[in-house]
């Protein structure tokens, strides 16, 4: 029998969460909040909007910061604009609250997921205005690598045009680290939506050299069957691929090929690590034609403690 970090009661809250944060930079929020309000109402969860009041660069030089006044200015105008987007998505009928923190995006989301119990984020692969998409894009690798809840990235091609019932995913499988329970949450999430999951292998081209093509696919199709086994999943919602080469083409072509509606996979690169950069999910997200799950469920550990951190208020 496989041993799981993860339990099975806790694997649920990830799939219908009481709380779901969006980070938002309310540049780019037209990419995520329709993908919030659907999983919003698929499970009755409460939306927070969370925005990092960091310091600015003036649009005369990104290395000119703005001025204590327009400092206070640029706050007042984004709690009025948090406000009002909270105002809008309570008109249709949803729970939501604001938090403007001040601080680095990444730590007050960090925090924010701690304080709220928040147990999954939504945010976008990257930004809409001047150094924006750059900072929105290293905070979406650095968050991959350290929130212990699911991720639910949002990339160029994700955009709201494109958000449909989740009927088709996909869950490319390591068979390393924490790969049985991504795949536990990739079927647990294909049973509740009534999907259709494929699971997926890429045999990088270095072992596919170790062994001959039929044995190692083969071998990789039993992996994966054996997976599908464990999770108990119907045979005529279940496809099996194994594939090889680099990895990063193999999941776009598969993504496309399968029209999936999203992507779950697990992300294992250490942080902080200039590797962060070159993250195979991150570049998946980033290109994908459907929106990404990112799991990290090694780093969900039970009883670890919250860190309270102060909203600011207008």
């Amino acid at each position: 029998m496989p041993s799981h970090r993860i339990e099975e009661q806790a694997l649920k809250r990830y799939v219908h969460p009481e709380k779901i944060l969006v980070a938002t930079d309310l540049t780019g929020e037209e990419s995520v909040i329709p993908y919030a309000i659907a999983q919003a109402r698929a499970s009755s969860s409460e939306l927070v909007l969370v925005h990092a009041l960091e310091p600015i660069e003036t649009s005369e030089s990104p290395y000119q910061l703005l001025t204590p006044q327009e400092q206070r200015a640029y706050r007042q105008q984004t709690i009025h604009d948090l406000e009002g987007l909270k105002n809008r998505l309570e008109a249709q009928g949803l729970r939501c609250s604001v938090r403007a923190i001040s601080g680095s995006a990444l730590n007050v989301i960090q925090e924010a997921v701690a304080t709220e119990h928040s147990t999954r984020v939504i945010a976008a692969t990257h930004g809409r205005k001047h150094l924006r998409e750059l900072i929105l894009g290293s905070v979406a690798k650095q968050l991959m690598a350290t929130l212990p809840v699911p991720l639910f990235l949002v990339g160029p091609r994700g955009e709201a045009e494109n958000l449909r019932p989740i009927q088709r995913i996909l869950c490319p499988v390591s068979l390393e680290g924490d790969y049985q329970d991504i795949a536990r949450f990739a079927f647990l999430l294909a049973r509740e939506n009534h999907a259709h999951i494929t699971l997926m292998h890429v045999l990088e081209e270095e072992a596919s050299g170790e062994m001959s093509a039929p044995r190692t696919l083969a071998w990789g199709r039993h992996a994966l069957q054996t997976v599908a086994n464990e999770n108990g999943h119907l045979k005529e919602q279940l496809s099996i691929k194994v594939a090889s080469g680099p990895a990063l083409k193999a999941i776009l072509n598969l993504a496309e090929k399968s029209k999936a509606d999203v992507i779950v996979m697990g992300n294992r690169e250490p942080f902080p690590t200039s590797r962060v950069r070159n993250c195979l999910a991150y570049k998946v997200a980033a290109s994908a034609p459907c929106p990404v799950f990112s799991c990290r469920f090694d780093l969900a550990m039970p009883g670890r403690a919250d860190v309270r951190h102060e909203p600011v208020h207008a």
